[in-house]
């Protein structure tokens, strides 16, 4: 075996060793996350001359949840589902959520949007 191709084998254990060495050394501590889970929106239908009343689901076709926390846009998803909310505050062991319904735009899976006719739920 010739000199350069032992210098060549010596780099790459020593570059295998340093790596391996490096990895080893973090402390990877993972959060458990809390979990929101929304199956379905129900339409509460209030009038005034009549008693309030929940419409069918499907009826309603809100395919969608639009999730803030404290103000902050969690994401949309598409019902149901279940959220992780991973967020560390010592200083609060409550938040506020507000939850929009969602719709596809003419039924196009690629168009979604909050609907502007139906309140937030908080």
């Amino acid at each position: 075996m010739n000199q350069f191709s032992q210098a060549i084998i010596a780099f790459f254990l020593a570059l295998t060793s340093i790596t391996i060495h490096m990895n080893c050394n973090k402390s990877l501590l993972a959060e458990i996350p809390a979990y929101i889970e929304i199956e379905r929106f129900y339409y509460n239908n209030q009038d005034e001359n009549q008693k309030p009343y929940t419409q069918n689901y499907h009826s309603t076709k809100i395919t969608d949840a639009w999730v803030t926390m404290d103000g902050q846009f969690l994401g949309a998803f598409e019902l149901p589902c279940k959220i992780p909310i991973l967020y560390e505050d010592n200083h609060s062991d409550s938040h506020a959520f507000d939850i929009y319904p969602g719709i596809k735009v003419n039924g196009i899976a690629a168009t979604r949007l909050k609907y502007p006719f139906y309140q937030k739920f908080e």
